[in-house]
């Protein structure tokens, strides 16, 4: 089968976030499973070809990245011309394949979800109070317009193109669900097939009998990441749990650095923060640490939560979204309500005083990542799918 993919993030030029992993994986994996694959990815600094043991990526150099569509679509046209696809995945995101089903109407189309923009700034922005959603919505109504809070489907671009699509894709069923419902698609097109998620060996070969008493967080410091509310959640597990320490690594935000500031001053060597780190030292991380803690507002899926499972350490994370599914049937972790703070805390607090069922929980965490998220089984879901 020849299968096209087209995505602005891709390794190692756009690797911006969980699209670049998921695309990469899944396209290395087909790859490798004897079919014909090509990838139209974005670029900040060049273009060209490439030939990765067969992999053909084509990388391309928007004038930005809300123009990358159309430059993809003309790329993809073309090279179908040539040598015809059999079949095109694009992701919701950016609608990034929107030109390219236009030029070739007759392609079938694979649409995978991983979070729509609409979704990631309904998370993003704070909750609105009765009263100020009634002062925007009185002048909008002045303007003649709709409030900016009030998301309008029938114009969002990313789901017209979804309608577009034969075949839509969810890697939770959290995701498949709100999106399907937000957006009215077909439920007889949407299917569930999570990521491809290969570990590291160097998370594998981590003792899961760890005792550092350190609480890691890995992600963005920024607000839909629920690092707010962890940050509300400190203070009460190191008074229930004076020998934790606490380190947050990830890149600084604007938006949350000053609350960050207030909620942890004081608290010196107990806590450290605002610091990233490469991807090739997160089993260093993994290995310092006894409980990671993931307490996202939403996440469609979340391989930070499988990177701190394969460890096999005790994980605390958000029920909303894909995490929650990663973790459910009980048995592999926590999972909590991110909004409320003395939840978060409840969670921490217990894993710190239970630590012999906290390493039982890693040890059944790694070994669900190897069964659930193996290569295998989900090449076969995916071909299934195509």
């Amino acid at each position: 089968m020849r299968i096209a993919f087209i995505s602005y993030e891709y390794p190692p030029d756009t690797a911006d976030g969980g699209i670049a992993v998921a695309i990469s994986q899944m396209a290395q994996a087909l790859s490798q499973a004897g079919h014909e694959v090509e990838v139209f990815a974005g670029s900040r600094t060049r273009t060209g070809k490439e030939d990765q043991n067969g992999l053909i990526i084509w990388r391309l150099l928007p004038a930005s990245r809300e123009g990358f569509w159309r430059v993809a679509g003309e790329a993809f046209a073309a090279r179908h011309a040539e040598a015809p696809f059999d079949v095109l995945e694009g992701p919701d995101y950016g609608a990034d394949a929107r030109l390219a089903i236009l030029r070739v109407p007759n392609m079938p189309l694979l649409l995978k979800l991983h979070t729509p923009t609409y979704l990631a700034l309904k998370v993003m922005r704070p909750p609105l109070s009765p009263l100020t959603k009634l002062r925007h919505y009185l002048g909008a109504l002045r303007r003649g317009t709709r409030p900016w809070y009030r998301y309008d489907a029938a114009r969002d671009p990313e789901r017209l193109h979804a309608l577009h699509a034969d075949c839509v894709v969810a890697p939770s069923r959290s995701v498949g669900k709100v999106v399907g419902r937000q957006w009215k698609l077909p439920a007889q097109i949407i299917r569930y097939v999570p990521y491809i998620y290969t570990p590291d060996p160097q998370l594998l070969q981590i003792h899961p009998e760890s005792t550092t008493r350190k609480i890691t967080f890995i992600g963005r410091l920024e607000r839909r990441k629920g690092v707010v509310e962890l940050a509300q959640a400190v203070r009460a597990v190191l008074q229930a749990c004076p020998d934790a320490t606490f380190r947050f690594v990830g890149k600084p935000n604007i938006e949350t650095d000053g609350q960050l500031h207030d909620l942890l001053d004081g608290l010196g060597d107990k806590v450290s923060w605002g610091q990233g780190v490469p991807m090739d030292q997160i089993p260093q991380v993994l290995a310092a640490t006894d409980i990671c803690v993931f307490p996202s507002r939403w996440e469609s899926f979340g391989f930070v939560c499988l990177e701190a499972m394969a460890a096999a350490r005790g994980v605390v994370a958000s029920r909303f979204g894909g995490m929650g599914e990663m973790l459910t049937p009980a048995g592999a972790g926590l999972a909590i309500d991110p909004r409320r703070p003395a939840n978060i805390a409840k969670a921490l607090i217990w894993m710190l005083r239970h630590p012999q069922q906290r390493i039982e929980m890693g040890r059944m965490a790694r070994q669900r990542v190897l069964e659930r998220y193996n290569q295998q089984a989900l090449i076969k879901q995916t071909i299934a799918c195509f």
